[in-house]
């Protein structure tokens, strides 16, 4: 769990002023993410022919909540992928590549703005 998640468990009245939304639309938003995130990675497996098992390799270092919490705070905050990678404890691209997985997804849960 990311020092920034922890933290806005602890204070949910502070959601609002970091990422602007509040705690339970948060909550829900996340949640909504990952069924979608289910969705499309069980549409990917069914068009794949695969040699080896699903689910081997490397696991990811941020937990996929906490991979939606940076790209809300960079669509929130705008910093550079540089500061997100250190507060998230992670390569400037890592944070990058997080971001525009995340943010394609998004787009079709959120509605685009005004």
């Amino acid at each position: 769990m990311s020092k920034l998640r922890e933290y806005l468990e602890n204070h949910p009245s502070d959601t609002q002023r970091m990422l602007g939304i509040e705690s339970d639309q948060l909550i829900e938003l996340i949640t909504k993410a990952k069924n979608l995130y289910d969705r499309h990675k069980k549409q990917q497996e069914n068009q794949k022919s695969r040699l080896i098992k699903p689910g081997s390799g490397r696991s990811p270092k941020l937990t996929r909540s906490d991979q939606i919490l940076l790209t809300l705070v960079y669509l929130h905050n705008l910093p550079t992928f540089q500061i997100l990678g250190v507060e998230f404890g992670m390569g400037e691209s890592t944070a990058n590549y997080i971001f525009h997985h995340w943010v394609k997804i998004l787009k079709e849960l959120l509605p685009a703005s005004l």
